[in-house]
């Protein structure tokens, strides 16, 4: 599959570029300290010209397998300014068919519902175009403001789950949702 470009009335999202690798870097420190509470605990490196470009190394890397799409988010017309970030990874195969949704807004741009129109693009390609039967999200409980946007979205509560992952130097639990196909059908290769 060529890399994936996708369009809303007022972004673009597309995998990152070698290229961004500044641009990338200022979106991670401007929301460093804001992301940091839902984000694993991150060096030094991370926050590094040299580390955003790793990541984006990682992040084509993961494409070309078929196991992840990581689409940087601009506003239409201007590459310059990463805005946001939502991924869909580990995508598994076989029996399962799925894969997660991760995101992320600048602080900036938060409230101006980009967010709802990026991850409502992205839901479209993961089954339209990836034939996924189900994405899941999973969310910090105190992070409500996530939560309302995922119902939004129309994913599901499925759960909770105690000491889920390692964020911020501490186990988190996690609200588990997840959003299924309505016009799922089996592929080829399924």
């Amino acid at each position: 599959m060529d890399a994936p470009v996708l369009r809303t009335t007022r972004l673009l999202l597309r995998l990152p570029r070698l290229s961004d690798a500044q641009a990338l870097l200022d979106y991670q420190l401007r929301n460093r300290t804001r992301l940091a509470a839902s984000a694993p605990a991150r060096d030094e490196m991370f926050f590094s010209l040299p580390g955003q470009t790793k990541e984006i190394e990682n992040a084509l890397t993961t494409f070309k397998l078929a196991k992840g799409y990581r689409f940087l988010v601009f506003i239409e017309k201007d590459e310059s300014r990463v805005v946001g970030i939502v991924a869909v990874t580990e995508i598994v195969r076989g029996a399962f068919q799925a894969a997660f949704l991760g995101y992320g807004i600048d602080g900036e741009r938060e409230g101006e519902g980009l967010m709802t129109e990026a991850i409502e693009a992205v839901i479209k390609f993961a089954f339209d175009n990836l034939h996924l039967h189900r994405v899941m999200a999973n969310v910090i409980p105190e992070n409500e403001r996530s939560q309302r946007l995922l119902r939004r979205l129309g994913f599901e509560f499925e759960g909770r789950a105690r000491e889920y992952l390692l964020l911020d130097g501490r186990w988190r639990d996690h609200i588990l949702t997840a959003k299924l196909n309505p016009r799922w059908i089996p592929q080829c290769e399924v």
